[in-house]
């Protein structure tokens, strides 16, 4: 893609540079979308829910469902902190508010990124339904 547009697992992605190591990415995951279990290995990242139906899991805590009554509810990644997400309905739309850690290279939270093999606390497979675990934050 290119420097600001960036597509990875179904998902596309816009990223607006803030400046001091700092960047804001808009991401759009359509129906049935599956993020599997992955880390972040120089970035401190702030996800903001913006819309839709999705469900995100974060190292071996249960899964949260996000539905529109929780447009801008947040949690935080750390670096090398495991997470996933998979989306229900039609869409799920969110933000990635990113801290790039001193001395790299900014790209884009969708190349910055490695697969981790263990699995998230009942994460499902793709397109399968909601795990009974998952709960409303």
């Amino acid at each position: 893609m290119s420097r600001f547009f960036h597509q990875r697992f179904g998902c596309y992605g816009l990223t607006l540079p803030l400046g001091r190591g700092r960047q804001l990415e808009l991401w759009l995951a359509p129906r049935h979308a599956f993020i599997p279990r992955h880390v972040h290995p120089h970035i401190r990242s702030t996800l903001i829910f913006l819309g839709g139906t999705m469900a995100w899991w974060r190292d071996e805590q249960p899964g949260k469902l996000m539905t529109w009554r929780h447009i801008g509810r947040t949690f935080d990644v750390a670096p090398h902190c495991a997470h996933a997400a998979m989306t229900f309905g039609w869409f799920g739309l969110f933000a990635n508010f990113e801290r790039w850690l001193p001395g790299a290279p900014m790209t884009s939270a969708a190349v910055d990124l490695e697969l981790t093999e263990a699995p998230c606390s009942a994460l499902p497979a793709s397109g399968s339904p909601l795990p009974a675990p998952c709960f409303l934050p």
